[in-house]
């Protein structure tokens, strides 16, 4: 079998023979799937509420678990492959853990950005990262499910900012 999109041969979270992941839905269309994931997961969104400081690892996790504990059994868990997607290589498992608590140590450092506007916040934080803010994508891809790890970040920065 050749790679899937996660340029694994065959993901174990993935139907057998095919790029879908598994989903508590039992969509094995993947614009299905993806179609499901958008609508839940913006709703889920609503539930976010803002959370004082400090900020670690385990806030990524919950706003993931939050936002797709109704599609996917593993929300909100550590990634357990190597993965890379268009031709970017995602941190490697044993890496995430301590890549994230530098990130939050450097958050920590400017006083959880303090007074920063709330779209300066979001904006910052889907962005590459400056050296001011720290690229919380460096954690990229750190959730088992491979998905949502790019909408986490911009929304982890919107409940600091509320």
């Amino acid at each position: 079998m050749s790679p899937d999109k996660y340029c694994v041969s065959q993901d174990p979270d993935c139907y057998p023979g095919t790029d879908v992941l598994e989903n508590l839905l039992d969509l094995h269309d993947e614009e299905d799937l993806n179609e499901a994931e958008r609508y839940l997961s913006g709703i889920a969104a609503e539930r976010l509420e803002f959370v004082e400081p400090p900020y670690g690892l385990g806030n990524l996790k919950y706003i993931h678990r939050t936002l797709f504990s109704e599609i996917y059994s593993w929300a909100g868990e550590i990634r357990r492959l190597k993965i890379s997607k268009g031709g970017n290589q995602f941190c490697v498992p044993d890496r995430i853990e301590p890549e994230a608590a530098k990130a939050f140590g450097k958050m920590n450092s400017a006083g959880w950005f303090e007074g920063y506007p709330r779209d300066s916040l979001v904006n910052a934080s889907s962005s590459n990262g400056s050296s001011s803010t720290p690229d919380m994508r460096s954690t990229g891809g750190w959730s088992t499910g491979k998905r949502g790890s790019r909408r986490i970040s911009p929304l982890f920065t919107a409940t600091m900012a509320t």
